[in-house]
């Protein structure tokens, strides 16, 4: 009897933390436009799916990669060119764009994964900035230094034309981040999540057990690639101007910044970690030039105080404990 109590206690406690999850995105995405403003909310639902994409190699593989700027920048200049030089319809354009970069992160994958730890994150970086000196280079097609714009504006669907309004592309890419937060749910619960969770925890048990890994971890790097780069094809939907900016290794950087301070291996995470790392970088960035600073400090901040990220402090306090946060609990944190 005490057995069934406790599964079916375990199994109520997930499915409540399941529900919560989906009422934390649906509040976050609802409140963003009225904390800030919708051209704001949308770009970071946009980093947030670019974070979500990083997660899956990150959080759910365990590998750290410094190369997903290429995959997000050339998602933007894929969508550019198809639109100027292949066909003028944007959405058709993000499609051909997210096919283009899903091609090229499985390329990268089969070269970096040959390495682990350090090394694949090295190798990521090395493929990244090759991609980034290419674009920077090749200005008679990129534009080099001085980047692109989008040359079109037809969307045709109706009022949710992506161009028409702010608040129209916010709902639009509320929507397209919803459609990638099911699939990754579906994904992560799924065999294949399992594995993929079960390589992350002990590679060589994986590979005991049977599991090809290379090919678990090479299909996860190429599903991170192609959600960043269906991410940069969003982004330049949104900026209409883009740059070579948007391959540098500091990119990279950043949305691996996003997944930590959200909670790598978490659904919620990148969403949380896209909203923070861009509402702080917007308030700093008024306050002072040296705004830097002020955000590695919180950086520090948060790793000390949440070193599973913020959504996993809040799932640790509400579902592991039981109680709920104290300033005592920040304290213990913070002591050596």
């Amino acid at each position: 009897m005490s057995t069934d109590t406790a599964r079916f206690g375990s199994a109520t406690s997930m499915l409540g933390e399941r529900w919560l999850m989906y009422l934390a995105v649906l509040l976050v995405l609802l409140a963003l436009p009225f904390v800030t403003s919708p051209f704001l909310g949308s770009e970071i639902v946009v980093m947030g799916i670019f974070a979500m994409g990083y997660n899956i190699i990150l959080g759910y593989g365990g590998e750290l990669s410094f190369g997903h700027a290429a995959f997000f920048g050339l998602g933007a200049y894929v969508t550019i060119l198809v639109t100027e030089y292949v066909v003028a319809n944007l959405y058709l354009a993000m499609v051909l764009s997210v096919v283009a970069v899903t091609v090229i992160s499985a390329i990268f994958g089969y070269l970096s994964l040959r390495r682990r730890g350090i090394y694949f994150a090295m190798i990521t970086l090395a493929l990244a900035q090759m991609t980034y000196t290419i674009v920077f280079q090749w200005s008679g097609l990129t534009g080099g230094s001085n980047g692109l714009s989008l040359p079109t504006t037809e969307a045709p669907l109706g009022p949710l034309a992506p161009l028409e309004s702010d608040l129209h592309f916010y709902v639009l890419v509320c929507v397209l981040f919803l459609v990638v937060f099911i699939a990754m749910t579906r994904i992560v619960n799924s065999p294949f999540g399992r594995t993929l969770k079960a390589i992350r925890e002990s590679e060589d048990r994986a590979l005991h057990l049977g599991y090809d890994v290379n090919n678990y971890l090479l299909v996860a790097f190429t599903m991170s690639g192609a959600i960043s780069g269906f991410a940069g094809a969003l982004y330049v939907a949104l900026f209409i101007f883009i740059s070579p900016d948007l391959l540098f290794w500091t990119m990279s950087g950043e949305v691996v910044l996003m997944a930590i301070m959200g909670g790598i291996g978490t659904l919620v995470g990148p969403l949380v970690g896209a909203a923070v790392f861009i509402l702080l970088s917007d308030t700093f960035i008024g306050i002072t030039e040296n705004w830097q600073v002020l955000f590695g400090l919180v950086i520090i901040f948060v790793v000390l105080l949440a070193p599973e990220g913020i959504v996993g402090l809040v799932k640790e306090r509400l579902f592991d404990s039981g109680r709920g946060f104290s300033v005592q609990d920040v304290v213990d944190r913070l002591r050596p």
